[in-house]
Formats: structure tokens, C-alpha cells, sequence
């Protein structure tokens, strides 16, 4: 089973995800689900960039963090061939899911389906770190060049516990601030060094 130790370095990490997916491509009955959708589970959500796609390595994509604090169910997850799973700073294990924002023609292909908890529509931008939900991504065997593997395409989110994503500074006034706690000091030029040679 998945441990810390596995994962804790970015090398370890790829050799676990890179033995996860060889057994996965060995396995006939893993194969018969491909192509298929997998659903994750009662997965935490973070960093949900699900309304405008970004540009990270060039090609725009809309992308989210799951996470788990169960070993258990993150190594489901390698075994599933979703991605190579890390460890962050709060020793959640986490995976990040991908869906390209354009078909290999140029055309578009659409944002990641959000939904509540009753199926009904939502607002994809209000989706905060924290959240938990399920998530379905769509696998696919793909041969190319010589290599072989499972890709994954992030197809939809049902948030079934909603943090609620707000980019307002939340501030609140300090009782203890002098009114003018703020001014802007304008510094002095350094003189000007004289050098003998």
C-alpha cells in the first residue's frame, strides 16, 4: 500500500505513478474499462480552476486539485492511473487533474461540468479550497511514438460540500490602529561613493 515514504520525492513519486500505470496496461480487466469514465469519491477540492482555462506550459487547460488524507484511497487512485500522486505541506495526498480547453483540431472543447450536490447546475467559480465532492474523468489509452499509457481528461465536478470561493480581500479594522497608520516614507538616495584607485 501507498505510504509517504513512497511519494516523498518528486523521482519516487514518478517511479510509483510510472508502476502503477505498467500494471494497469498489463491488466486485461483494468484495459476492458478503456476508454471509459472513473469516478473519484468524496474527494477534497482545491485550487479549482474550472471557469477561465490557464496557460501553465503553454497549451490552456482547466485544472483541479483532489486530495485525501486516507493512504488507502490515494493509492486507488495510482492504481487508477489518474496522475502522480504528491504529498503537500499538510501531508494530504494529492492529485492534479487536467482537461484541455481544445481538441487536437483548434476547436473548443469545453469547460469541466460543475454541479451541486442535487445534480443541478452551479457556479464552477465559487468552488473554494476545501470543498469536497466527486469527480469523473474520462480515461483513454493512447499509443504514440513509442510510448503507451493512460491519458485523462477532468469531465466533471458535483461539489456536495461547498466552500465558497470569495477573491475580496476579507479585512477588518484593527481598534488599536492609529488613523493614520499608513504613509508612505520616501527614502533617501544613497550619497554618492567616491572610489580612489
Amino acid at each position: 500500500m501507498l505510504t509517504i515514504n513512497d511519494i516523498n520525492t518528486k523521482d519516487k513519486a514518478d517511479k510509483y505513478a510510472a508502476a502503477a500505470q505498467a500494471a494497469a496496461l498489463a491488466s486485461p480487466e483494468f484495459m476492458a474499462k478503456i476508454p471509459g469514465h472513473h469516478t473519484v469519491t468524496n474527494a477534497t477540492l482545491n485550487w479549482a480552476k474550472l471557469v477561465t482555462p490557464t496557460s501553465p506550459f503553454g497549451a490552456p487547460i482547466y485544472e483541479l486539485q483532489i486530495a485525501t488524507k486516507d493512504a488507502a484511497e490515494a493509492d486507488k487512485w495510482s492504481k487508477a492511473c489518474l496522475g502522480t500522486v504528491k504529498i503537500d505541506k499538510d501531508q494530504n495526498f494529492t492529485i492534479s487533474l487536467k482537461r484541455k480547453a481544445q481538441r487536437a483540431d483548434g476547436s473548443d472543447n469545453g469547460a469541466p461540468g460543475v454541479v451541486d450536490r442535487m445534480a443541478k447546475p452551479m457556479d464552477p467559480g465559487s468552488v473554494g479550497n476545501g470543498s469536497t465532492g466527486n469527480v469523473q474523468i474520462y480515461q483513454l489509452h493512447y499509443s504514440n511514438a513509442g510510448r503507451t499509457g493512460i491519458s485523462n481528461s477532468l469531465t466533471a465536478v458535483q461539489v456536495t460540500n461547498l466552500e465558497v470561493y470569495n477573491s475580496t480581500p476579507q479585512f477588518t479594522a484593527l481598534d488599536d490602529a492609529p488613523e493614520e497608520s499608513f504613509s508612505p516614507q520616501t527614502a533617501e538616495a544613497p550619497a554618492e561613493l567616491e572610489i580612489n584607485f
